[in-house]
């Protein structure tokens, strides 16, 4: 989790004006999760810079990763939507309700925003589909291809969909 996290923060420079979307879940102290949820109306600042990430995932890892931003960056958001851009929990803190409390504070933020759903891309083999199934999200539709496949290591996408 720390690794992904500095990872984050060493190739975006995320604009101090969008930090108060960053949520993190402590368990007895510790990191166990964190998520990045964004609205209609905010600024993307974020700028991906190509030569940092060269040295930790090498030229086809960072095409990969700048297909799959542009991609992920230009989500259409709604003026009555919430997008859950980035969500996770530590392998070490899963099952214990984490990533149901991220979810949760997600609805609430989206709530006082007057959002009327909020949604998320995820891919197909993740065991999180569940969680969000269970949380009241449906698919909505489904993406993929060789492209997505090679660009994140995960060919097929769903696009699910909360209403609040």
């Amino acid at each position: 989790m720390e690794a992904a996290i500095e990872l984050t923060t060493s190739i975006l420079d995320r604009s101090p004006q969008l930090w108060h979307r960053y949520y993190v879940a402590l368990y007895h102290g510790k990191l166990a999760g964190a998520m990045v949820i964004k609205f209609h109306d905010d600024k993307e600042t974020e700028d991906f810079r190509c030569c940092e990430s060269l040295s930790h995932v090498g030229c086809g890892g960072t095409f990969g990763l700048v297909c799959m931003g542009y991609a992920l960056m230009n989500t259409n958001i709604g003026a009555t939507q919430c997008y859950v851009d980035t969500v996770g929990v530590d392998a070490e803190f899963r099952g214990k309700g984490i990533g149901k409390a991220l979810m949760e504070r997600a609805d609430v933020e989206a709530r006082q925003r007057g959002c009327k759903s909020v949604f998320l891309w995820v891919t197909q083999n993740n065991r999180a589909v569940r969680l969000y199934e269970r949380h009241g999200y449906v698919i909505t539709h489904s993406f993929g291809g060789w492209f997505t496949g090679w660009a994140s290591g995960c060919k097929d996408w769903y696009n699910m969909e909360k209403n609040l």
